[in-house]
This record gives C-alpha cells, sequence and structure tokens, in this order.
C-alpha cells in the first residue's frame, strides 16, 4: 500500500533534525547540519552541480553564496519542510535577525540557489511584514538588504517598502523609531529617488495611499 503523501512529507520533515541516513554535513557559524543529497538536490540546480562537482573531486565543499547561519537554516528548513520559521532555528535557537529581514536575506540565497518556491513565500512573507514591521529597526535594514538585490527580482517587493513608507512618512521622518529609515534614505540614493518619486505621484492625486 503507497504512503500516505501527508506521511511522506512529515518523514521528510523529520530528516532535518534526523542524523540517520545523512550522506552530506554542511558546516557553518557554530552548526553543523546533517543532510540528504537528494533532499536538497531534487529542488535546486545549485545543489545538484554542487554535488556533482564533489563527486568529481572528493574533499571539495560547497560555497554557499549567503554565508549566514540563520538564513541558510531557514533555506534548509523550507527544502525539508516546505516552510521556514521567522523565529526559531531548526535546532531551537532564537534566530537574532529580524524576521524582515531574514525574508530579504533568504530571498537573496533562493535566488542564489534556485528555489523558485522558496523566493516566493519569502518575497510574499517580506511584503505582508512590510505592513506590520514599519515602525520596528528591522525595517531600515531590510530596505538596505532589498536595494542590493537587482530591481529585475525585486519589483514587488520594493512596490511594498515604499507604498508603507509614503503611507507612514510623517512617523519615519519624524519621530525618534524612525532615525535609521532617515539614515537610509540619505545613503540609498535608489531608494530615495524611489521615495520621491513615489510622494510625488501620490501629492499630485491630493492624497496619501492608503
Amino acid at each position: 500500500m503507497a504512503q500516505a503523501p501527508d506521511e511522506m512529507a512529515i518523514g521528510v520533515a523529520n530528516l532535518l533534525t534526523n542524523p540517520q541516513f545523512s550522506d552530506f554535513s554542511l558546516e557553518l557559524g557554530d552548526h553543523t547540519w546533517d543532510l540528504h543529497r537528494i533532499v536538497l538536490s531534487t529542488q535546486s540546480s545549485f545543489f545538484a552541480r554542487a554535488f556533482k562537482a564533489v563527486e568529481e573531486a572528493p574533499g571539495e565543499g560547497i560555497d554557499l553564496p549567503v554565508q549566514h547561519e540563520e538564513v541558510v537554516d531557514a533555506m534548509l528548513q523550507y527544502l525539508y519542510t516546505s516552510d521556514y520559521s521567522a523565529t526559531t532555528t531548526s535546532y531551537g535557537k532564537p534566530y537574532a535577525l529580524a524576521p524582515i529581514v531574514l525574508d530579504v536575506l533568504l530571498y537573496t540565497l533562493a535566488i542564489a540557489v534556485d528555489v523558485a518556491p522558496l523566493m516566493e513565500m519569502a518575497s510574499l512573507n517580506f511584503r505582508r511584514r512590510c505592513e506590520t514591521d514599519w515602525a520596528t529597526p528591522g525595517f531600515p535594514r531590510a530596505i538596505r538588504e532589498l536595494y542590493e538585490i537587482p530591481l529585475s527580482f525585486t519589483q514587488l517587493m520594493r512596490g511594498s517598502v515604499i507604498h508603507v513608507a509614503t503611507r507612514n512618512s510623517t512617523a519615519l521622518l519624524r519621530t525618534q523609531y524612525g532615525a535609521d529609515f532617515r539614515a537610509v534614505l540619505k545613503e540609498v540614493k535608489a531608494f530615495a529617488a524611489d521615495i520621491q518619486r513615489a510622494s510625488n505621484e501620490w501629492n499630485e492625486k491630493g492624497k496619501r495611499p492608503s
């Protein structure tokens, strides 16, 4: 009798924290993950190529394009479970990164390892968090990270940032908690230009975005 899909998904998810049958170890920061090549390579062409290269040159490791323990763990959570936590690693360590920053960095990593569904999830989570986290310290850092990614990948995400920042410009430009936002506005010229353009458009319409 075939195994039910839900049972299969649970079984694969449990492998992330179970070293049994692991055939690859990844070390980064203070943590080592015992992983399974078939789980990673069937979802990511980056890992498929990397594992092939390792087979051809034993002893070589995999050089991940994003060297951040929490971001890599979130990616692995997704590859094993089709979801990721914005607050806690797979091994129970609270994230130091703000959730909205994690979303951006994870999106960057998803581009690099060629996992389109994770790109979509991280982008959606980021756009939702813009609505709730715009008055937090993570918001300006997320903007910095976002504007490091080529525009061709980030139009929707930049649109959310611009919309939320313009709608809440009075608070962000005048209150104490907006100090980091104002610093980003001065330093990230492309973002400042986008905000100015959006403000001009909305002023012409005679109202701010809702």
